[in-house]
């Protein structure tokens, strides 16, 4: 368990070493991010970790990326950094997880795709859908949302038309 999260918070080495570089956090701040991480991906290792314990991850996550951009935007940062885009990696992945653990949850799979929708990530989208319309075949609401973002984002008429008509 201790290795898995070690791992981690290995990976996120480069991500907190440039946000101290970029001065949007203070070495203290780096230090709460990096204990409040630790925390809780040491919950998500647990035997059974609770629904909430994930979305409270996933709620910390975004609002650390809110006030990262809010910095970034107060210190006048343009340039595009790598951090730019690990909030929603990182975010992905406990959903990933959470997903994994919870996967009846149509709430939770609902959640899931309109961040990624949100996030403009619709290679992540393309694949999320096929693994709800599998678990919730039933579910008109799905098959309709599948449908809206092959059209509206793929362009792809032809394949919405067919998840129109499986629903």
């Amino acid at each position: 368990m201790a290795d898995l999260v070690a791992r981690k918070m290995e990976e996120m080495i480069p991500e907190l070493e440039e946000l101290q570089t970029l001065q949007l956090f203070s070495e203290a701040e780096i230090k709460k991010i990096v204990k409040s991480r630790s925390d809780f991906e040491y919950l998500m290792q647990r035997k059974s970790p609770n629904k909430l314990d994930f979305l409270r991850y996933i709620e910390y996550e975004m609002n650390l990326d809110l006030l990262r951009k809010a910095r970034k935007r107060r210190l006048d940062i343009v340039k595009m950094y790598p951090t730019d885009h690990t909030c929603t990696k990182r975010v992905s992945s406990i959903y990933h997880r959470c997903l994994l653990r919870f996967s009846g949850d149509l709430s939770l799979w609902s959640e899931y795709l309109d961040y990624l929708e949100s996030q403009g990530s619709f290679k992540s989208l393309q694949r999320a859908f096929p693994r709800a319309l599998q678990l919730h075949p039933r579910e008109p609401r799905l098959w309709g949302k599948a449908a809206a973002v092959e059209f509206m984002h793929n362009k792809d008429v032809a394949a919405a038309r067919v998840l129109m008509q499986r629903q």
